[in-house]
């Protein structure tokens, strides 16, 4: 994982979340929906949902490489996330860092796109959804050069 902010004053000391526990809230149950946002050649930024999975400093986001947000990917190499929940107490995760866009032979699609869709679908409905979105072939990797995260929003 990449830098970690670190509190400036005594509230944001009890706020402020540690590594551990960024890992915690972005790689258990129940899944949440991550917002990535790229920059788009016009200057403006796209932001889009995605299923994710986290892995060694990473989010992996299975996609299809022609699709706008990846091809800003492409074309920025950079990328910033925001992981929240939507209840009390609404804790949160953001960062940003590198991205890629990667394809077979270059990383086991068919491996990450199971183990990204088995973070959201019953298992007895995965094989049914994942052939349903068989024509996206590629795996987005955005590293975590930055994050910080907190404990209770506002």
């Amino acid at each position: 994982m990449g830098a970690i902010d670190t509190p400036q004053s005594p509230l944001e000391s009890e706020l402020v979340v540690d590594p551990d526990q960024i890992i915690e809230f972005v790689t258990t149950w129940p899944s949440r929906i991550a917002a990535i946002s790229v920059a788009r050649p016009d200057g403006t930024t796209s932001t889009v949902p995605v299923w994710y999975r986290y892995d060694n400093g990473a989010l992996l986001i299975w996609t299809e490489r022609s699709r706008a947000w990846p091809t800003h990917l492409i074309n920025s190499g950079h990328a910033s996330f925001c992981i929240a929940e939507d209840v009390h107490p609404y804790r949160a995760v953001t960062g940003r860092g590198p991205g890629v866009v990667l394809t077979d032979g270059e990383i086991d699609v068919d491996r990450e796109i199971q183990l990204i869709v088995a973070r959201y679908i019953h298992p007895d409905l995965a094989e049914t959804y994942i052939a349903k979105w068989s024509h996206l072939r590629d795996i987005a990797r955005i590293e975590t050069s930055y994050v910080s995260g907190w404990s209770l929003g506002y």
